[in-house]
């Protein structure tokens, strides 16, 4: 039989947010993931990061298991908040090989 776990309610906050503060903040983190998905455009070239890591980092991989589409993501999604073409035309190489891999049926019967 399931029991329910009845947890504490977290504490309110007592000062409200300085919403200046949280503004400088939200675009720090988000230059900085740009800078980091900028440097990783240029160390992956055409490959995708692999589905695990190996001693902390991702080996590149072609286009195979599901989760490659994830770079795939981050990279459409760093064009629309930077702008930066350089980010959306290899989301566009990505896509065009993903239709190849639909096409030729490799790797597609993951879920």
């Amino acid at each position: 039989m399931l029991s329910r776990i009845k947890e504490e309610r977290l504490p309110v906050i007592a000062a409200p947010v300085d919403a200046r503060a949280f503004s400088d903040e939200l675009n720090s983190a988000r230059s900085h993931v740009l800078d980091l998905i900028s440097r990783h455009l240029t160390e992956f070239g055409d490959k995708f990061p692999a589905e695990t890591c190996q001693n902390g980092f991702y080996p590149l991989t072609d286009n195979v298991e599901w989760t490659t589409s994830f770079w795939t993501g981050q990279l459409w999604l760093a064009w629309e908040m930077s702008g930066e073409e350089k980010f959306r035309a290899m989301a566009e190489k990505h896509v065009r090989s993903f239709g190849l891999r639909i096409a030729g049926r490799n790797d597609t019967n993951t879920h």
